[in-house]
């Protein structure tokens, strides 16, 4: 990280949240899940390719349920932006047809 005390900073910030309830504890456990994924670059690179396969196969199939699936089986939701990400990147390329599935695809999630 690009400042060293980054975590230690967020971390607590996270802690004083939960005890003023503000966040919920079950958020907090997912947000700092995300900052353990990213200690982890050969986890992100991997989450990062299983999301433009997942990608692929709805523009493939066009399949919202099995996209749903796939997303869950990842077992990652702290990570689920990199869907939004990718989706709207890729769709920049594809006809109007294949936005309007992404248009589709986010509405509905």
């Amino acid at each position: 990280m690009d400042v060293p005390k980054c975590e230690e900073i967020l971390r607590g910030f996270v802690a004083r949240a939960v005890a003023g309830e503000v966040l919920k504890p079950d958020f907090s456990k997912r947000l700092l899940d995300g900052l353990d994924l990213m200690k982890k670059p050969d986890a992100v690179k991997a989450a990062k390719a299983r999301i433009s396969d997942i990608v692929g196969e709805y523009f493939s199939s066009g399949d919202l349920g099995e996209l749903v699936t796939s997303l869950n089986e990842m077992k990652m939701p702290h990570f689920q932006h990199e869907l939004v990400k990718k989706a709207i990147s890729v769709a920049m390329d594809k006809t109007p047809a294949e936005r309007e599935m992404v248009s589709f695809m986010l509405a509905s999630l």
